[in-house]
């Protein structure tokens, strides 16, 4: 009974040591290739500071008005990437990352659709998409789409809606 008390309270000492150091490996890991990744594919698009973060966007084509494409909750603005070139034989498309995706800085928190949405307004002011745009909104990036037009109807020319949640 002794034996198998001293093996489990070895056993428990070793697995508290293993797990921290084996999430730490795993996050310095996760970072590294991350960088990595960076330098080999850099940011097809321009990146703007808004509110002390860096935010990607990628526009192609050329004419009036803009379309602005808004991925879903989770998507990177290149989930657009075969609409946007679709569009792009018509007129000006673009796509953008949110904080926290694709080429745009990462986030510590998760923040509501209207502060969301005016990120979005302010990196469309850095990238000098001042006329009004056609946001073409996909699941999450639909209610992105409203807030904006709520908050700036100056700003939309029409709105789009794929798949779209709702409040």
């Amino acid at each position: 009974m002794r034996s198998l008390r001293k093996v489990l309270v070895l056993g428990g000492a070793s697995l508290g040591l293993l797990v921290p150091t084996a999430l730490g490996a795993g996050w310095v890991w996760q970072r590294a290739a991350a960088a990595h990744d960076l330098l080999a594919h850099p940011a097809p698009g321009a990146l703007h500071t808004i509110d002390g973060r860096r935010m990607h966007i990628h526009c192609v084509g050329e004419g009036s008005p803009t379309v602005v494409l808004i991925a879903g909750l989770t998507g990177p603005g290149s989930v657009m990437g075969p609409l946007q070139r679709a569009i792009s034989g018509t007129t000006r498309a673009c796509t953008y990352d949110r904080p926290g995706l694709g080429y745009s800085d990462p986030i510590d928190h998760p923040r509501r659709a209207a502060a969301t949405a005016e990120e979005l307004v302010g990196l469309l002011d850095a990238a000098g998409i001042v006329e009004p745009a056609v946001l073409v909104g996909h699941s999450w990036g639909g209610m992105l789409a409203r807030s904006v037009a709520a908050a700036h109807p100056e700003r939309v020319a029409g709105i789009v809606l794929i798949d779209s949640s709702h409040e």
